[in-house]
């Protein structure tokens, strides 16, 4: 078996695979807090107010949220 020779030195490489690793950008500080858009039922039925059960809310920012009213 033989030896590497001196003048074959391995390099160090260097891989940055995200810059940024949570990706979670900042809010702006001047964006208002979203507001319900509309909301549904489970099966997909538009309903005007939050029912007792699991409720989908659509935001204003385009956010879906989940959830449940005792």
């Amino acid at each position: 078996m033989q030896s590497p020779s001196p003048s074959r030195q391995a390099t160090p490489t260097t891989i940055e695979l995200c810059p940024d690793p949570t990706a979670i950008a900042a809010a702006p500080a001047d964006s208002a807090p979203a507001k319900t858009a509309a909301c549904y039922a489970p099966d997909g039925r538009r309903i005007s107010t939050s029912q007792p059960g699991l409720n989908i809310i659509k935001m204003t920012d385009g956010s879906v949220r989940k959830v449940i009213v005792k």
